[in-house]
Formats: C-alpha cells, structure tokens, sequence
C-alpha cells in the first residue's frame, strides 16, 4: 500500500483528520510536520475530523452496521426486532 494511506477504507484529504505523509527520510514529512507545528487552527479542525471519523469505528456503530447487513440477508418479513 502506498505510504499514507490507510490500509483499508477510502482515502482521507488533506486536513480532514489525516495528513498524506511520504517516505521516512522525505523533506515533505518535515515540512508537513513543520506546517501543524505552527498552524494552531489546522491541528484543532484536524483533531475534531480525526475524532469524527474514529466514531464510526465504535463498537455501537460496527454492531449497527453488522445487523442490518445480517438483516438484509434474511427473506422479507424475517428481519429481526429493528
């Protein structure tokens, strides 16, 4: 997979909680670093994105998500309580 991006799931945008990060060793890490160092507002619309999109990955969520793929494989008039 290439650097940056996550191993599954779509890819993220520049500053919406996730920051494409090159190679180790690469100039652009540093500048990237560089830039959230200094960019108070950045790092703070980042960090809410980040929080956002990690509460998709609640257990409340995954288990809502895995019943109604459950339920949706069931014959109609057979789905469960919800």
């Amino acid at each position: 997979r290439p650097w940056g991006r996550p191993a599954a799931g779509p890819a993220r945008s520049e500053g919406d909680g996730a920051a494409e990060m090159p190679p180790p060793g690469n100039a652009a890490l540093c500048a990237a670093l560089t830039r959230l160092l200094h960019d108070q507002q950045l790092r703070e619309q980042m960090g809410h994105n980040a929080a956002e999109y990690a509460r998709g990955y609640a257990w409340s969520s995954i288990a809502a998500q895995m019943i109604r793929l459950y339920e949706s494989t069931l014959p109609a008039g057979q789905g469960g309580q919800g």
